[in-house]
């Protein structure tokens, strides 16, 4: 047995960075303001929904202008989606109204697992280039 309690498998807790949660809030506030004339309903909702989900990223170790980024391009992503189902909508809207209206909430969420996914690795991968560049082998 070793005469230490703990060994170096333990991992270490790392504190939250609350001043990128406040200014991802700032952002996400003057996004809703600024996307709420433009766009309604289930495309609001969905927007409103992913950068709620987005501000947990915030806290997460990692530069706060790749966090922007790729909260601002994951807005720019959900208004170019809604735009498209929504004209796909409007061009089917008498022969699938019932599929469109069941499945138009769905469709919308489709785009928020990937972009959400793909900033998470960023992080990391940034992470991983910054312990590399400071800690070379």
């Amino acid at each position: 047995m070793s005469s230490q309690p703990y060994s170096c498998s333990v991992p270490c807790k790392e504190t939250p960075q609350y001043l990128h949660v406040v200014i991802g809030g700032i952002v996400v506030i003057f996004l809703i303001f600024v996307l709420q004339h433009v766009l309604t309903g289930s495309a609001l909702i969905s927007l409103i929904i992913f950068n709620m989900i987005f501000l947990l990223t915030f806290p997460l170790r990692g530069p706060l202008w790749c966090k922007i980024i790729w909260l601002l391009l994951g807005n720019t992503v959900g208004v170019l989606w809604s735009l498209i189902r929504l004209s796909f909508s409007l061009v089917l809207k008498t022969d699938f109204y019932g599929i469109d209206f069941f499945l138009n909430h769905i469709i919308d969420f489709l785009w928020v697992v990937p972009i959400w996914s793909l900033a998470l690795s960023s992080l990391c991968i940034l992470k991983h280039r910054k312990k590399n560049i400071e800690n070379p082998k």
